[in-house]
């Protein structure tokens, strides 16, 4: 630090020196004469004046204890109006004030801004003096400063080669961030060996490192394919909550690559990266949901669900193509499969061509098949108000032998109605069962309805922890109710119900409300043969 002291009092006091005079020129007794022959007084009457230079001078003084007392506010102060004057070594030096906490705060952020500023100036003697001490001894502050700049190319001539060299000279000297800039830096450049190497250096610390080498060896990029290794580093920006990860680890987990294969396990990291609105793996919840794997069943109900906000996100032409692509040979459709007939009867009870009785038709033809959804299905037909055959008793009767069987949506349906007394004499110990039944199954809307009963004390006692609980849970299975999502974003505001106060938390729910269900988006616009 003293040696930036002096290389800037001297850049202050004697200005030639900062273009780089010969060694000869050095040697003289350039400080010496300068503090014999400064006179303080008329420094000072010169810098009230309003001269620049004298203001600037003086202000060394006051840091250094030349002839004053020293004090780094009041050479902090004397810096700050030369610098209103666009003194270039004057805005270095306040430059320094910010680095090191002399008369003000410590702020590197506000250091490196004065210090470009200073450069824009004109100020290049700094950055000579900047790579030359850089040569002499590392020090962090300098190396990340001199990479930036050189990177970013706004206040000298972009080099990413002396970038890359700084990053990594701050990269050893402590900073592992700077090994992951880097690193980008080989990767823009397509030099993805070299990229690697530094990513892998930085992975222990730096969450974006740990991403990259857990992609690069799940894709063999700039390294060999090395699928155990890769959900090594994965897991840990899984963690982080980075999508693509998450993504990858799951699709590891699904095919059994480098893990112990669990299908469960997938599902939980692609519902993840769902949340953050990546429609991958809304597609990906979707598939697993319509095939059935493993250790998740399938639910026709869900997986349209997670494809119609995968369709929202702009993959509604690829569930045009594979719904209506015959399922064989080098194709994987879903044409003819019990999928596609429950979309096609969705399509003409909800769609805008409404063709209820065929629908009913559809439905009755998968109930036959043993799905307990079509019995479910049934009953909402039944429901239609615009259909001639519309009758609440015989919907009841359907959604009570669906929910015997199991369907979730079956009870939480039939617990509207026992709540509402829709068909059936009211109950609302039965609709809360009911709905209880749903929730255990992984309803999202039974979810966000136990939620609001346990906010409002309706037919359990009030326990905001409770509501809180279910609405998470709603919010992982894709679906929060708009009243829901402001019950929410407040208690994460206030932090209510044992959560910590999350003002940015606050707001993400907000954008997690489903005010529109996307399934009847899809259905209104769907092409199906």
């Amino acid at each position: 630090m003293k040696h930036i002291i002096i290389a800037l009092a001297l850049l202050a006091f004697t200005p030639s020196l900062a273009t780089g005079q010969s060694k000869k020129v050095r040697k003289q007794n350039t400080t010496q004469v300068a503090k014999d022959t400064l006179n303080i007084d008329n420094l000072r009457k010169k810098a009230e004046a309003g001269d620049s230079n004298a203001q600037n001078t003086l202000g060394v003084c006051y840091y250094t204890g030349n002839k004053v007392a020293k004090d780094y506010e009041t050479a902090l102060k004397w810096w700050s109006v030369a610098a209103k004057a666009s003194h270039a070594e004057a805005i270095a030096n306040m430059a320094l004030c910010y680095q090191l906490g002399h008369g003000t705060k410590r702020d590197s952020v506000m250091a490196v801004k004065l210090y470009k500023q200073s450069i824009k100036r004109g100020n290049k003697a700094l950055v000579t003096e900047r790579e030359n001490r850089l040569k002499e001894n590392v020090n962090l502050f300098d190396a990340c400063f001199m990479a930036d700049i050189f990177e970013e190319g706004t206040v000298v001539p972009q080099d990413l080669n002396k970038a890359v060299k700084y990053h990594i000279m701050a990269g050893n000297a402590g900073s592992k961030a700077s090994f992951v800039k880097a690193a980008n830096i080989y990767e823009k450049d397509k030099n993805y060996p070299q990229a690697f190497k530094l990513y892998a250096q930085a992975a222990s610390s730096e969450v974006e490192a740990s991403y990259k080498c857990g992609e690069y060896q799940y894709k063999g990029i700039g390294t060999a394919v090395n699928k155990a290794e890769a959900a090594k580093y994965l897991k840990v920006a899984a963690k982080h909550q980075i999508p693509n990860a998450q993504i990858m680890l799951g699709d590891l987990y699904f095919k059994g690559e480098g893990v112990e294969k669990s299908v469960e396990k997938a599902l939980k990291l692609y519902k993840l990266a769902a949340l953050k609105d990546n429609p991958v793996a809304m597609w990906n919840v979707g598939l697993i949901y319509i095939d059935g794997a493993d250790d998740v069943k399938e639910d026709l109900q869900r997986g349209l669900y997670w494809m119609a906000k995968a369709s929202e996100k702009g993959m509604k032409q690829n569930f045009n193509k594979k719904l209506n692509e015959v399922n064989g040979g080098e194709n994987d459709g879903w044409k003819d499969t019990d999928f596609y007939e429950y979309v096609k009867g969705m399509v003409n009870l909800y769609g805008n061509d409404k063709k209820v009785e065929e629908a009913f038709g559809i439905f009755g033809k998968l109930e036959k098949k043993g799905l307990t959804l079509g019995t479910t299905m049934k009953a909402l037909c039944f429901t239609d108000k615009d259909w001639k055959k519309a009758d609440d008793k015989k919907a009841v009767n359907l959604l009570t032998k669906a929910s015997n069987g199991n369907d979730p949506s079956a009870c939480y349906e039939l617990a509207l109605r026992y709540e509402k007394g829709i068909g059936v004499k009211a109950d609302k110990d039965k609709a809360l069962r009911l709905i209880q039944k749903a929730a255990d199954k992984g309803y999202a809307m039974a979810f966000c309805h136990l939620g609001m009963l346990y906010n409002e004390g309706k037919m359990v006692d009030k326990n905001i922890t409770k509501a809180i609980e279910n609405f998470l849970k709603a919010m992982q299975e894709g679906y929060l109710s708009p009243q829901a999502a402001n019950i929410l974003s407040q208690c994460y505001s206030q932090g209510l119900g044992g959560l910590r106060k999350d003002p940015e938390m606050a707001k993400a729910v907000l954008t997690k409300a489903v005010k529109t269900d996307p399934v009847m988006i899809l259905v209104k616009d769907l092409n199906i043969e």
